[in-house]
């Protein structure tokens, strides 16, 4: 085999060792040839003979045939480059691969074949195996949107010949959505050939993308439905844009802050109408590397309004009105009239029971109850006070194990004032800093342990030490300008803040409490507390004239908000200002020259407030923890009348609660049971909650309760989903039903009165399939039946929508990295290597089959150039004698 100098030079750098072949009789000769001219003429030719002997010698040995000669392999290999082309191999991972290609081919020793399958989500041969040739770019790849390795490695292995040494070289990302690339490398091992695997390099950068969209297959038309969305974040915390599109129009926008790593994100869905329903949530991410993840698609089958069950005495249950507000259909009956049928439960997506006692369930009602909630995933909700959760009835039954709260015996709940919210201004002013005497005199000298601010401080300690846990206090320092000690909260919350930061408090600056003022009227405005109470302790001086004061003070009086000014020392400066404030917004004004008393005289003001707390009528004021998604975007409720005193299990959510004096007593509990969901309503929606009725989120706070709890289908529903797959349209139908009966028929209504009817077949655990031919994509009115073995038949019309092309598969985009391990473990399994390189040799033996490249074209040239030396050194010669004889 003819080698060019070039394939001679690439062989000896890929370790063949090159050896020279000649024929030895001429090469013997010329070597004599040589030595001959070597001995002849002077001294001073000498040189020019050994030039003329060497051209010779050249001469000589390319008339003897010398080649170089390198030793091949037994025989010739076949090397296949497997290239992904699919969508997440980006332009620069392409790029890459293009280059890796034709390094491969440079690399490979002449007598070497070359193949090249490229593949997406189907594989290619774009050059079957033969000479290695450089490659230009990749054809277009075939389903660019998936990633099926596993076809593409039996393709190489189908083209790879018997008889030659045989390896391939995978170029992929390893993001595999489709196939079984394992199962396919196990076969190569056990056919000998050897796979390698490369995976582009992709430099760390940002990547926000949306792993998950969830969303119920079934939702009811009405009340929204979230559609919860697992988003991750590769990167440090950035603002955001998540968007929703319902059938390829934007319905809703949010901003917010994307914190690092995986996040939940939910957004609330509401449909209306009836049929599928495609959702697309999208999120926009500033300086994101790889946006072709950050979208998901999920699709919806509205089936109509919740079936609600409301064991009820009466219908004009207000539970009843505020769900049918809400779109729901609401079926009162009396709380006897429960039997023990469990398909009659199923039906609803939801049972609730109001005021409900033990004489009403019979134990059979209340075991179909707890089957219909544990094992089939219905929901339950008991809504009732004292009569409910204080009947002993309910002991041992199965109402008692499936409420997230405990049924108990009742005591009236105890009655106690309102609670008070209290700002406490502290005058932080310079001027504090001086001690007094017990006339109210200022001394000259500054004693921290006997100033004014001193007393101040602990006059306001025994304020937080003196109040109850459910009373709300903040403390607000101010000098010339106003500080945040505390802001008001329920002192549970803040004793041990406001014990620890108060006595740090040092005075400093100037005296302005107008913003002080003003700031702690903007957060008693904000608190749902009636009584709303300011003590100002100060020493009187301010930056600001007293008429500034007065539209200040005109606000706090129209709030409600009472203010109590405490005037310290003997000054007289601004009496009539401090008097004024407290007059006109009903507080009490007070000039302490004896600051030994400010203690004891803040403790009487405060109790005066207390007092003037109405407590003839009880009222508990329930909290909301917002964290929990049955209270998201409600506002305060009302207050109750009384309440159901229960106590919560273990692993039960609180989502609402009333404050009591030794503990929070929960007036809202839920939790998982089994399958399904339960909530309790510890109070009388009639009586206890009476005037819940007249807030304005009464509606909205049943619709969310209702629908945390209820399940989410119903036998009768049917979830549909049309697809485009080889050219006809793909229906699948999943049911709810657990019950196999019968076979189910699709009927789709085209627009031109064409009816396309179809048998739906099993494809899996209650989901059916049908191939109809292809359908414009749009809304098509379909008929499913459902006919038994005894003719009878179930019809359910609905609307199917058509999506304008096939699912745009979404996997394929989720990794931001290489799937290293698959690659990896496909190199390992084949005995390849994970990180080929172009140049990596293959291990073959060498036989006796060798590669020549003759040297002729290299030996003529030398030796004319050394017959050119020759000569000019003997003219030089002979220019050198004839000039010494003149």
């Amino acid at each position: 085999m003819e080698l060019s100098p070039s394939d001679l030079m690439r062989l000896v750098a890929h370790g063949h060792k090159p050896f020279l072949l000649v024929r030895m009789p001429a090469f013997l000769a010329v070597a004599v040839l040589a030595l001959a001219f070597l001995r002849s003429g002077g001294r001073a030719i000498r040189g020019a003979a050994l030039l003329r002997a060497a051209a010779f010698f050249c001469l000589s040995l390319a008339l003897a045939g010398l080649a170089a000669a390198v030793r091949l392999p037994a025989r010739s290999s076949t090397t296949v480059a497997v290239v992904d082309l699919s969508e997440s191999m980006d332009e620069q991972a392409r790029a890459w691969a293009l280059r890796f290609v034709n390094d491969l081919v440079a690399a490979l020793p002449p007598g070497d074949e070359f193949a090249l399958i490229t593949f997406a989500g189907a594989a290619r041969v774009a050059r079957p195996p033969g000479p290695p040739r450089p490659v230009d770019e990749f054809p277009p790849p075939p389903s660019p949107s998936a990633t099926d390795i596993g076809a593409a490695l039996e393709t190489a292995l189908a083209v790879l010949p018997s008889e030659t040494a045989s390896r391939v070289v995978l170029l992929s990302d390893g993001t595999e959505t489709r196939g079984d690339a394992r199962s396919v490398a196990a076969r190569a091992a056990a056919l000998g050939v050897r796979i390698d695997t490369a995976a582009p390099p992709r430099p760390f950068a940002r990547d926000v993308a949306i792993e998950k969209a969830m969303a119920p297959a079934v939702v009811t038309k009405g009340p929204a439905f979230p559609l919860r969305l697992v988003v991750t974040n590769s990167g440090e915390a950035l603002p955001v844009a998540v968007s929703l599109y319902i059938d390829g129009r934007e319905a809703g926008r949010q901003q917010l802050d994307l914190g690092p790593g995986r996040s939940r994100i939910d957004l609330p869905v509401a449909l209306s109408g009836q049929g599928s329903r495609r959702l697309r949530a999208e999120i926009l991410a500033p300086g994101d590397a790889l946006p072709s993840n950050n979208y998901r698609e999920v699709t919806v089958t509205i089936a109509g309004p919740p079936q609600i069950l409301l064991l009820a005495p009466r219908d004009d249950s207000p539970i009843a009105q505020a769900l049918r507000q809400k779109g729901a259909a609401v079926r009162v009956q009396p709380p006897g009239a429960l039997r023990a049928d469990l398909r009659a439960l199923l039906e609803y997506h939801a049972v609730i029971a109001q005021n409900v006692t033990a004489a009403d369930l019979s134990p059979a009602a209340l075991a179909a109850l707890e089957r219909y909630v544990r094992d089939f995933g219905g929901g339950f909700v008991l809504a009732g006070g004292r009569q409910s959760y204080g009947d002993t009835g309910f002991q041992q039954t199965a109402l008692q194990h499936m409420l997230p709260l405990t049924l108990e015996p009742q005591r009236e709940p105890p009655r106690h004032r309102d609670p008070l919210a209290l700002i406490i201004l502290i005058d932080r002013s310079n001027s504090m800093g001086y001690a007094v005497s017990e006339q109210g005199s200022v001394l000259p000298e500054r004693d921290p342990s006997a100033s004014k601010l001193h007393y101040a401080k602990a006059a306001a300690l025994a304020i937080v030490r003196q109040l109850k846990d459910f009373d709300h206090l903040g403390v607000i320092a101010f000098d010339s300008q106003p500080y945040s000690i505390a802001r008001l909260r329920p002192l549970r919350e803040n004793r041990a803040l406001l014990e620890e930061l108060v006595p740090r408090l040092v005075e400093n600056g100037g005296t302005d409490f107008y913003d002080a003022l003003d700031w702690a009227r903007s957060q008693l405005a904000a608190s749902p507390i009636p009584r709303k109470h300011i003590i100002l302790l100060t020493d009187g001086d301010t930056n600001r004239n007293a008429a500034d004061h007065l539209p200040l003070i005109e606000t706090l009086a129209r709030s409600r908000i009472t203010v109590t000014a405490i005037r310290i020392g003997d000054d007289v400066a601004n009496l009539a200002l401090l008097h004024d404030i407290a007059e006109r917004t009903g507080g009490q004004f007070y000039h302490a020259r004896d600051v030994h008393q400010l203690p004891e005289l803040l403790l009487r003001d405060a109790n005066a407030a207390m007092a003037r707390s109405p407590a003839a009528r009880p009222a508990y004021h329930p909290a909301i923890d917002r964290s929990s998604a049955l209270v998201r975007g409600l506002r305060q409720p009302p207050a109750l009348s009384g309440y159901a005193v229960a106590r919560a299990k273990r692993r039960a959510d609180v989502p609402i609660y009333v404050a009591g004096r030794a503990r929070q007593h929960p007036l809202l509990g839920a939790w998982q049971y089994g399958l399904g969901r339960v909530a309790a309503f510890a109070a009388d929606p009639e009586s206890d909650a009476g005037s819940w009725t007249l807030w304005d989120q009464y509606a909205k706070f049943w619709a969310q309760v209702v629908r945390w709890a209820m399940r989410e289908q119903v036998p009768s529903d049917y979830a549909v989903v049309a697809e485009h797959s080889g050219g006809k349209t793909l229906l699948r139908v999943a049911t709810f039903d657990s019950e196999a009966r019968g076979v189910l028929v699709a009927r789709v209504h085209r627009d031109e009165g064409q009816i396309e009817e179809a048998s739906l077949v099993p494809a899996g655990p209650r989901l059916f399939e049908a191939e109809l031919p292809a359908l414009p994509p749009g809304e098509y009115a379909l008929t499913l039946l459902r006919r038994t073995a005894r003719e009878s038949v179930d019809q359910r019309s609905l609307v199917v929508r058509v999506p304008q092309g096939a699912p745009e598969p979404q996997e394929e985009f989720l990794a931001p990295a290489p799937n290293v391990a698959l690659l990896e473990a496909i190199a390992q399994r084949t005995g390849g290597r994970f990180g080929a390189q172009p140049a990596d040799p293959m291990e073959r033996p060498l036989g006796a089959r060798a590669a020549r490249c003759d040297l002729q074209d290299f030996l003529v040239p030398l030796a004319l150039a050394l017959f050119l030396g020759d000569v000019a050194i003997r003219r030089l010669r002979l220019a050198a004698a004839g000039s010494g004889a003149a």
